[in-house]
């Protein structure tokens, strides 16, 4: 699928869903060791979609760097929170980050998408 073919997809599937449920992001409590770690870097996290986990991220104080293939999906978590950082990539083309510039990266559900 091309990428305007993808944006296309994915804008008009967000567009129906609306918000997040409430606690989606949960899942990662679990990891919380690894959240914790002492490093001040963001936490990356790709296919972020309607931003589940990124709102739970960011309630729990976490830095992060959200990516989606898809502009309403990424404006929709902005006006949510304003706190969200956000970049539009398709990752079938690559990453534009240096080696080292997160502390982890999380990318629920997005990789088999």
């Amino acid at each position: 699928m091309e990428r305007e073919d993808s944006q296309t997809y994915w804008n008009d599937l967000y567009a129906s869903l609306g918000s997040p449920p409430a606690g989606d992001g949960e899942w990662l409590a679990r990891y919380g060791e690894l959240l914790d770690g002492s490093s001040e870097k963001p936490i990356l996290d790709l296919g972020c979609g309607r931003g589940a986990d990124t709102l739970y991220l960011l309630e729990k104080g976490y830095p992060v760097l959200s990516c989606d293939i898809s502009p309403a999906a990424l404006e929709s978590l902005r006006i949510r929170d304003s706190r969200a950082r956000t970049v539009c990539l398709d990752m079938r083309e690559g990453l534009p980050f240096l080696p080292g510039e997160f502390r982890l990266v999380i990318a629920d559900l997005s990789l088999h998408y």
